[in-house]
C-alpha cells in the first residue's frame, strides 16, 4: 500500500484560520497529530468524523460549517477538553497511541490481523501477521503520532539504532533496541519496543511492543541486553516510573 502524500492544502486552510497557532500552544504542531485533534474537536462539536489524521474532504466540509468568528473558540475549547479526558499518564504523545494498540495479536493459519497488516504496510513491508512486526509497530506508532521521520527500513528492528539520538540509558518513552541470536550466539536480527517502566533496583525493564508474544503486549526485559535507548529529535529524557502493573516475560525470539 502507497501512503497519501500529506494534504498540503487542508494543512494551508488550518493555517489560515488560525487553528495551527491554537494546536502549537497546546501540544506543539505535528501534522497528522494535530489533525486527528482537529477532527476530534469536530466530533465534540456533533460531527461524524474518522479520526484519522487526514484533513480530506470530509474533514475540510465540517471544518467550513463553523465561522470564522467562532471557531476559534469553539475548536480551542475542544481541543481542552479532549487533552483533559483523553491524557494519559505518559505525556508523551506516540507512547499514548501505543497503549491504545495492546493487544492485537497474530491470527495463526491462512488469515491474518489486519491491523498487523496495516502496521506493515506502512512500512512497506509484508503481507502476514506472522512475518516479524515489531520494527512496523513501532514505525506506525511513530507516523500515526506524526513523526515522519522515521529509519529508511523501518520494519528491520536493528534499523532504529540510529533513529532521532542516544539516550545512553533507559528512559520513559525510549525506542530500545536489542540484538537476537541464535544457540550458537549468531546474530539473527533483533527486536525493538518503547520503554515504559523499571523495576524497583532498575534491573529490569518493561516495555511495550508489537511481536511480543505475537501480539501486542509489555514484556518484562533485562536492562543489560539492550543495545541502546533512542529518542526522536526534540523529545526530552523523562525518568522511567517504577512498573507495578500487568506484563509477560521475555520469550526467547525477543
Amino acid at each position: 500500500m502507497t501512503r497519501k502524500k500529506y494534504n498540503i492544502k487542508g494543512i494551508n486552510t488550518v493555517e489560515d484560520l488560525g487553528l495551527r497557532a491554537i494546536l502549537s500552544a497546546i501540544v506543539g504542531w505535528k501534522p497528522k497529530f494535530g489533525a486527528r485533534l482537529i477532527q476530534h474537536a469536530l466530533n465534540m462539536l456533533g460531527s461524524d468524523l474518522k479520526v484519522d489524521g487526514w484533513l480530506g474532504g470530509m474533514t475540510m466540509a465540517e471544518l467550513a460549517k463553523y465561522s470564522v468568528e467562532n471557531i476559534h473558540d469553539s475548536i480551542s475549547l475542544s481541543l481542552s477538553q479532549y487533552l483533559e479526558t483523553q491524557a494519559k499518564s505518559t505525556g508523551i504523545d506516540y507512547l499514548d497511541v501505543a497503549f491504545g494498540e495492546l493487544g492485537q495479536t497474530e491470527i495463526k493459519g491462512d488469515r491474518h490481523n489486519p491491523r498487523i497488516l496495516e502496521y506493515h504496510a506502512v512500512s512497506g513491508g509484508f503481507s502476514t501477521d506472522e512475518v516479524p512486526w515489531c520494527g512496523s509497530f513501532v514505525n506506525w506508532v511513530m507516523k500515526e503520532s506524526g513523526y515522519t521521520d522515521t529509519p529508511r527500513h523501518p520494519a528491520r528492528a536493528l534499523s532504529w539504532i540510529n533513529y532521532g539520538y542516544s539516550a545512553h540509558k533507559p528512559t520513559l518513552g525510549a525506542i530500545a533496541v536489542k540484538s537476537r541470536k541464535d544457540k550458537k550466539g549468531r546474530s539473527i536480527g533483533g527486536h525493538v519496543t518503547f520503554v515504559v517502566g523499571q523495576s524497583k533496583s532498575g534491573k529490569y525493564l518493561y516495555c511495550l511492543g508489537g511481536n511480543q508474544g505475537d501480539k501486542g503486549s509489555i514484556v518484562k526485559y533485562n536492562k543489560a541486553i539492550f543495545k541502546d535507548f533512542r529518542l526522536p529529535i526534540g523529545v526530552e529524557k523523562r525518568a522511567v516510573p517504577i512498573y507495578t502493573k500487568k506484563y509477560a516475560r521475555a520469550l526467547k525470539e525477543v
